[in-house]
């Protein structure tokens, strides 16, 4: 549950973090972070959530005291995976972008927290580095929210 007060871009990327921690193949692998912490660095697949650019709309302006924001801000969900012996990367990348298109897409605004959230574009990145293929798989949502000032 949100604390009290307006949504900020922390408290949008810590409920996408537990919105999908747990619950896709990359499991405990989520962070609301564009670097994983060091330990997790070799734990792939993993997910980063972090925000790219946000749009700002003033809605109403109460003189000096006060001000009604519509905030479009375009956040990015990030899949970093190595092939494995077990499923090919692309499979992988495929299966993993699906689970969480289907998870953000079916939150309910994420518990109420955003005024929308749906994907925007998706792009990706594969190379060779040492003996096993890597992949980096980048789907930007974009989510509006309202904020008070």
């Amino acid at each position: 549950m949100k604390a009290p007060g307006p949504t900020t871009r922390k408290d949008i990327r810590k409920a996408v973090q537990d919105l999908l921690i747990g619950k896709t193949i990359a499991g405990e692998s989520v962070f609301a972070n564009r670097v994983p912490p060091l330990s997790q660095r070799d734990s792939l697949p993993v997910i980063l959530i972090y925000p790219e650019s946000e749009d700002d709309t003033v809605l109403q302006h109460y003189g000096t005291k006060s001000k009604l924001k519509r905030k479009d801000l375009d956040l990015v969900v990030e899949i970093v995976a190595e092939e494995t012996t077990d499923v090919l990367l692309n499979d992988l990348v495929d299966d993993l972008a699906d689970q969480i298109e289907d998870l953000l897409e079916q939150s309910d605004k994420l518990g109420n927290l955003v005024h929308d959230i749906s994907i925007d574009t998706s792009e990706g990145e594969y190379s060779v580095d040492g003996d096993l293929p890597w992949a980096s798989w980048k789907m930007k949502f974009k989510v509006s929210y309202i904020r008070k000032f």
